[in-house]
């Protein structure tokens, strides 16, 4: 399937390598080596700048007006005209800096995950009113030091922990918050896979297990529903960690070698391959593999796909955005229904009130 291109932004030597659209794909934020972040429209014209009040990681919130900055010690949030609503120079607590923060579905609270003293993993859930910690929690790490990640499940009741421990194995937590403390549940059977990537009914989710397997779950009950196989004769070629959902019946998944391709669900099978006009696949210096310049795929609301190039071959010469025609990659989703159904059946499954 040939997309093609939109909009493309070429990045100058002001840029710091990171850009992000906002959940609803109205703006885009472009991080600048000079400590300012600059907003641009959906056709990448500039809209505004502002200094921002810590460097480092930054997430947007779900309704695209709000960020939240950390580098280490430091918290912050600002609105997306620079307006600094919150700052904190040593969130609460006795752990070391944030490994991760995410919002929940919802946008009421903030959580975050970090390492704590004797080898524990603690998380903490603030509230987005004041920013203040309302909640936390600790729970044993797998196997020291291992790279922490959330992932909000999209009823905003329950956030899926990750940790990685690269060779020693990577381990998936479901955390529930109920107002009094925060429950904290080790998956089984989901080792070594990527982190879960949630429909957005809450429905299901899917991973890859070993990068050689894309698979379908049931949530909450974990139900293996479908898996496909990862056949490529080239041992170097194999699947990468990002499935993203297009529809109830079909996702997309990029390979190791940024190839990108389009899942049927419901057969689990492989039914093409994505390829973006300009930027085919082919193979760079000799190399056995095929291979694109790209260096990230994102699906950008419900209709367009957005791709970072940079440290590309010699003969793309600079580093560049660009967001394509994706329309007739999307299809409809289940609704999320009210009352959360399916984090009540994981609250009972496991005896939370």
């Amino acid at each position: 399937m040939l997309l093609e291109p939109l909009n493309q932004l070429d990045f100058d030597a002001s840029w710091d390598r990171r850009f992000e659209p906002t959940p609803d794909g109205s703006l885009f934020l472009m991080g600048l080596r000079s400590g300012r972040m600059r907003v641009l429209n959906a056709d990448f014209t500039a809209r505004h700048e502002f200094a921002v009040p810590v460097q480092g990681s930054w997430k947007i919130s779900p309704d695209s007006r709000l960020l939240v900055l950390v580098d280490g010690s430091q918290l912050a949030v600002v609105s997306l005209d620079g307006q600094l609503l919150y700052r904190e120079e040593s969130p609460s607590g006795i752990g070391g800096p944030l490994d991760d923060f995410k919002f929940t579905a919802d946008q009421r609270f903030l959580w975050t995950v970090r390492h704590y003293p004797e080898y524990q993993i603690e998380v903490q859930v603030r509230d987005t009113a004041t920013w203040q910690v309302l909640r936390s929690a600790q729970f044993p790490e797998p196997a020291p030091p291992a790279s922490l990640s959330l992932h909000p499940h999209p009823e905003g009741k329950v956030m899926a922990i990750w940790a990685a421990s690269g060779q020693d194995g990577q381990w998936v937590y479901w955390a529930y918050d109920d107002g009094r403390a925060i429950q904290v549940y080790e998956v089984p059977g989901l080792d070594f896979t990527t982190p879960p990537e949630f429909h957005p009914s809450g429905s299901e989710f899917l991973l890859t297990h070993h990068y050689d397997y894309l698979e379908r779950y049931r949530f909450p009950e974990c139900e293996l529903w479908g898996s496909l196989e990862w056949d490529d004769e080239d041992d170097d070629h194999q699947l990468g960690c990002n499935p993203y959902y297009l529809s109830d019946q079909r996702a997309f998944i990029s390979s190791n070698e940024e190839r990108a391709f389009l899942v049927d669900l419901e057969r689990m099978c492989f039914v093409d391959e994505i390829i973006l006009k300009g930027h085919e696949p082919r193979r760079f210096h000799g190399e056995r593999t095929l291979s694109t310049d790209v260096a990230y795929y994102q699906v950008v609301g419900r209709n367009q796909l957005m791709t970072l190039h940079w440290d590309s071959p010699e003969y793309l010469r600079t580093d560049k955005a660009i967001l394509w025609n994706a329309c007739s990659l999307f299809g409809s989703f289940s609704p999320l229904r009210d009352g959360a159904p399916y984090t009540a059946q994981l609250l009972q499954m496991h005896g939370w009130h």
